[in-house]
């Protein structure tokens, strides 16, 4: 997000843009991403503890540990964070801020894009990552292994990916 709003704000300052694992476009709080939002609202109604329980015993939590138990085990973790009201705080604005660029802006981006997507992820994607590869002029789709079931090959793809970007 801050890559593509640097890009369509200042691109005399880009020379190329890596877009890792999109989550949203123009869109504020999106369906994929209101499992940030449930955790805010467990946390700062619940604390740590019982804002966990209940964060798993609800569906979207359910849903999405089927769909990315990488996902699933993110938002576990930030009720393990030492400062729960910082963790509130971030988590219920993200989602809501959206990205800031339109489609229209993203639409004249005159740089060298790459985006990256991984099976698997179900709040960033492969739908999504398609989505804005087809926004972005000359934007180029590189689908890596997921984290979900071979953590190693997506780190090794993804390093991969970057490096053969960034090589050209």
């Amino acid at each position: 997000a801050i890559a593509l709003r640097l890009a369509a704000f200042h691109p005399e300052r880009v020379s190329a843009l890596i877009i890792a694992r999109p989550a949203w476009l123009d869109e504020r709080a999106p369906e994929r991403m209101q499992i940030y939002l449930d955790v805010a609202e467990l946390l700062a109604q619940h604390g740590s503890s019982q804002g966990l329980e209940r964060l798993q015993a609800s569906e979207r939590y359910r849903l999405l540990m089927s769909a990315s138990p990488d996902n699933a085990a993110s938002m576990r973790s930030f009720f393990q964070r030492e400062n729960p009201a910082s963790t509130d705080g971030l988590l219920s604005r993200i989602p809501a801020q959206g990205l800031g660029v339109t489609r229209e802006q993203m639409s004249r981006l005159a740089l060298p894009p790459l985006v990256i997507a991984n099976e698997g992820d179900y709040v960033h994607s492969v739908a999504m990552a398609t989505e804005t590869t087809g926004l972005i002029p000359g934007a180029e789709l590189k689908i890596i292994p997921s984290k979900n079931s071979a953590r190693e090959a997506y780190i090794e793809a993804f390093k991969a990916a970057l490096d053969e970007f960034l090589s050209r």
